[in-house]
């Protein structure tokens, strides 16, 4: 029945392990070929988001987890709300799922919004460097490569 909302939807977001067994992005989306926008979140690996024809791949940082719970899609939604491009929605989806992912319990307080952007903007190599670990979201003032934990 899921499965059937889903193919109803105009933007769908479901995490890999949360895909009716499926296995891989490619998978989920051959399942899954009617919603404009879907995105498949694909844990410490990454998200990857089908929109139209196009196909976008985004790695996660790295997160020292505090707790095991995310909040993938609501970074992603509230940056598709902003228009911002594909790469820094998935970006801010990862952001998201960080703060929750390294504060203990389910309620983590999301990075500022200019902090976010910040980070979001960053180049790829940079990307690819960024730690994220408990109390990120709690400095804004901090350049974005001072961000990253030993």
């Amino acid at each position: 029945m899921l499965r059937d909302l889903a193919r109803g939807a105009d933007l769908v977001c479901v995490g890999q392990d949360e895909a009716w067994g499926l296995r891989g992005a490619q998978a989920v989306r051959a399942a899954l070929p009617e919603p404009g926008v879907l995105v498949v979140e694909q844990g410490a690996a990454g998200a990857t988001v089908f929109e139209q024809r196009d196909v976008t791949f985004v790695p996660a940082p790295r997160i020292d987890v505090g707790a095991a719970v995310g909040a993938f899609a609501a970074g992603f939604l509230s940056a598709t709300l902003r228009g911002l491009p594909v790469r820094d929605r998935l970006r801010h989806g990862h952001l998201l799922a960080a703060a929750a992912l390294t504060a203990p319990g389910d309620l983590a307080a999301p990075p500022a919004r200019e902090h976010a952007d910040r980070l979001a903007a960053l180049d790829d190599a940079a990307w690819g460097r960024l730690r994220l670990g408990p109390g990120w979201t709690d400095d804004t003032q901090r350049a974005p490569e001072e961000v990253r934990t030993p």
